[in-house]
């Protein structure tokens, strides 16, 4: 009697440094095999503005390597299910007919879009909206009007109908399945700023404000769908790829799978992103993201994001100066530590949430030749933590307000940033001890939650309320320093 098929789950994860791949036996409960490749990034400043990119072929080249390697983990009677999950604003443009890449991927990162904020800052509130995101250089709209205007070749193919809009995953299914449809969902077109975050169409009027042509734009589809197969140049020929959803949302997908507890995500990886669900009630709160978290069975479910940007950048500075070391474990202020302790606001990238100016970096508060270096390294994580504070603190008396989060990524696994984090916010942490949360996310959207992954958990971090109010005195004394930053 011959073998009944099994099918396994393959997860592929597109990040800003690498592309990462999980092997899922749901009959096991196991993941079976991981692969990872790192990518490059080149960097360069000009004008104010940072440029970030990265290669479309060395993308290509190792989403196809982490495929064909984890394929080769299965049987010939077993099928495999495929989601593909990315980070979220990134993107590049390529020749319709042909799939060709005619610029790089540009970074969600990259701010060359900058100056054009100027001409469309009427534009926010509108944008805001009908988006549920705010018009900043991070999204997609400014560096797309940027590229076009100062390359007429690709501002004359789109409007001939001629350039696609990819975004990482719409890039891999041009290439990598048989159908060669860039389609995409809507929590990954929610962040070109074109999509109507109620109707998850492309709004007309957007396109119409920004010029532009619709045929720019690629295929929309439900998170879980059919988007297409794989070729026969892979060991598994005619593998459905069943999904395609944003990183952060992936993230939050495979912490709450169905039936188990919800939490909310605190997310610290090359950005922070906190994610609390609002389920079907599209929330509007000053300064924070309405996101789609997937479309379900033609039915939306959301989510509210508060941002920090280039976490991972400030914490590379600071070891690049001496202040931080690889091994280093921090600690929380103690009682009467709290005074001598300088005031870092701002960020590296810019401010994003609640505030978004883009335009704002790190100033220094209090320095004191005095300081020691543990002093001054601590004084850079409590400016980590109060960036959070400033995202969660309005939220206090609404019904949705966290009484814990979920923490992961890669700088989740400093247990000293998350006690400090745990007692600045006064609010207790559950690190989550499973690295690829991402790629099991995709997963877990391509089984349309049929499955319930297993997601291993370490003990929360609470918070210690000793010194309590000289913590109130520091916080306070940093919102005041960030709002003269952001009105002077």
């Amino acid at each position: 009697m011959a073998e009944r098929p099994s099918t396994l789950y393959l997860g592929l994860d597109c990040g800003s440094s690498s592309v990462k791949g999980l092997l899922y036996d749901p009959f096991k409960k196991r993941i079976r095999a991981r692969e990872r490749i790192r990518i490059n990034t080149s960097k360069r400043a000009e004008d104010g503005c940072l440029f970030i990119e990265q290669s479309p072929q060395e993308l290509l080249n190792a989403a196809s390597s982490v495929l064909n390697r984890l394929l080769r983990e299965t049987t010939p009677n077993e099928n495999v299910t495929i989601g593909i999950a990315s980070q979220r604003s990134s993107f590049l443009l390529a020749e319709t007919q042909t799939g060709r890449a005619l610029t790089a991927i540009i970074s969600w990162q990259d701010t060359r879009g900058l100056p054009l904020l100027k001409k469309w800052r009427a534009s926010r509130e509108p944008v805001y909206e009908k988006t549920g995101l705010y018009l900043t250089p991070y999204y997609t709209i400014t560096k797309l009007l940027w590229i076009l205007r100062e390359n007429p070749c690709l501002a004359a193919l789109a409007r001939k109908g001629l350039l696609k809009l990819c975004y990482l995953p719409s890039y891999l299914l041009l290439h990598l399945s048989r159908e060669q449809r860039p389609a995409i969902d809507a929590s990954l077109a929610q962040r070109s700023l074109l999509l109507n975050c109620q109707s998850a169409q492309w709004d007309r009027g957007l396109l119409q404000k920004f010029a532009i042509p619709r045929a720019l734009l690629p295929e929309l589809r439900p998170t879980y769908s059919f988007y297409g197969t794989l070729p026969d140049t892979f060991k598994k020929p005619g593998a459905v790829i069943r999904a395609v959803i944003g990183d952060q949302q992936a993230a939050f997908l495979a912490l709450n799978a169905p039936g188990g507890k919800t939490l909310p995500l605190l997310n610290l990886g090359t950005g922070g992103f906190v994610l609390i669900p609002t389920k079907s009630k599209r929330w509007r709160q000053a300064g924070l993201l309405t996101d789609i978290l997937r479309q379900k069975n033609n039915r939306l479910e959301y989510l509210l994001e508060g941002t920090v940007t280039s976490i991972q950048g400030a914490f590379k500075w600071l070891i690049s100066i001496g202040l931080m070391d690889d091994e280093k474990s921090f600690h929380p202020p103690q009682p009467g530590e709290w005074p001598r302790l300088p005031l870092i606001t701002g960020s590296f990238g810019g401010l994003a949430s609640p505030h978004w100016r883009g335009d704002l970096k790190v100033h220094a508060h209090n320095l004191d030749a005095s300081l020691s270096r543990d002093e001054l390294l601590l004084g850079f994580l409590l400016n980590t933590a109060h960036l959070f504070w400033e995202i969660l603190h309005p939220l206090r008396n609404l019904p949705f307000y966290p009484k814990e989060l979920a923490a992961a990524g890669g700088l989740s696994k400093s247990r000293g940033l998350l006690e400090i984090m745990a007692q600045y916010l006064e609010m207790p942490i559950v690190p989550v001890a499973d690295a690829d949360l991402t790629a099991l996310g995709a997963i877990q959207a391509a089984s349309n939650d049929a499955l319930r992954i297993p997601i291993e958990k370490g003990p929360a971090i609470r918070p210690n309320f000793a010194g309590r109010n000289e913590r109130e005195r520091y916080r306070r004394m940093a919102h005041r320093e960030l709002l003269k930053l952001i009105n002077q």
